[in-house]
């Protein structure tokens, strides 16, 4: 039972903390861009 339990807790860190920096990057990216006008691309 301990096989199969650690890849199930690992797939869900990763599935509750990709979100989470997901809109952590796209919230400072659009500070960043918002902040500082010299990126458009």
């Amino acid at each position: 039972m301990k096989l199969l339990e650690e890849p199930l807790i690992l797939l869900g860190r990763v599935v509750t903390k990709l979100p989470l920096m997901l809109f952590a990057t796209l919230f400072m990216e659009r500070r960043s861009i918002g902040e500082l006008p010299v990126f458009d691309f």
